[in-house]
C-alpha cells in the first residue's frame, strides 16, 4: 500500500501542467483571429474588412494578422486553408504581391 500512494503522487506530478500566465491573452488573440475568419464568409462591409485584416502584412501591431500567428505559433498558410481564402486565387495573387512587396521595403531599409 505505501508504494500505491508514492505512485499517485508521481503520476499527479508528471500530470501537473503549470499555469500558463499568458493565457488569457492567448484567448483574446484566439478570438479576434476566430472574429476575423468567421467574417470572411459573410457579404458586405464585413467581410471586405476581414479580407484586408489578412492580407495586411504589418507584424508589428499586436493584434495583426501575421503578429497573432506569430504568438500562438500557428502557421498563416494554414488559418488561410481554414477560412478558405487560400483556395481565392484572387486573394492569394493579392497576398503574396505584399508579402513580396514586404520583402523588397525590407532590403531597400
Amino acid at each position: 500500500m505505501k508504494n500505491k500512494r508514492e505512485t499517485s503522487i508521481f503520476v499527479a506530478y508528471d500530470e501537473f501542467e503549470p499555469y500558463d500566465e499568458s493565457q488569457s491573452e492567448k484567448f483574446l488573440l484566439k478570438a479576434v483571429l476566430n472574429s476575423a475568419i468567421s467574417e470572411v464568409v459573410r457579404d458586405g462591409l464585413k467581410a471586405k474588412d476581414a479580407i484586408r485584416y489578412f492580407l495586411d502584412t504589418d507584424e508589428e501591431y499586436l493584434f495583426s494578422f501575421r503578429s497573432i500567428c506569430e504568438h500562438l505559433n500557428i502557421s498563416p498558410k494554414q488559418v488561410l486553408i481554414i477560412s478558405g481564402l487560400y483556395d481565392n486565387p484572387e486573394f492569394m495573387n493579392s497576398y503574396n504581391r505584399n508579402l513580396r512587396e514586404k520583402e523588397i521595403l525590407k532590403k531597400e531599409y
